[in-house]
């Protein structure tokens, strides 16, 4: 059966945050008030996706710094090794931050990545 939705706050119009609407579907009626969805953040990424998150350049520096810095080493090999990338979990943040203290991140770029 098909959702009828109905405007009653604003007839005719397309539903806004805070309209009442009155929704049918065959003999049932119901009327509510309409609020517009709220987007659910993505935070778990495919690793892939992660590393679109940074510039050619910002790459292109991290594997350098790679070849002579352990710690920016290690954190390629966990992300190498990882299926997907929880932007929320403490070590995807302290790697993160990692390369802000290395200088291959500026905050403002690492708040863009997480974000």
């Amino acid at each position: 059966m098909a959702l009828n939705t109905e405007n009653i706050s604003r007839p005719g119009m397309e539903p806004q945050d805070g309209d009442w609407v009155r929704v049918t579907s065959g003999n049932t009626v119901i009327e509510l008030q309409y609020h517009v969805p709220v987007p659910v953040p993505v935070t778990v990424l495919s690793r892939l996706a992660f590393m679109q998150r940074f510039t050619f350049s910002e790459l292109t520096a991290i594997y350098t710094a790679a070849k002579t810095e352990v710690t920016v080493e290690v954190w390629l090999k966990l992300l190498e090794a990882a299926a997907t990338v929880d932007l929320q979990h403490e070590q995807t943040i302290a790697g993160i931050d990692a390369l802000v203290t290395a200088e291959l991140l500026t905050q403002e770029r690492a708040d863009i990545i997480l974000g």
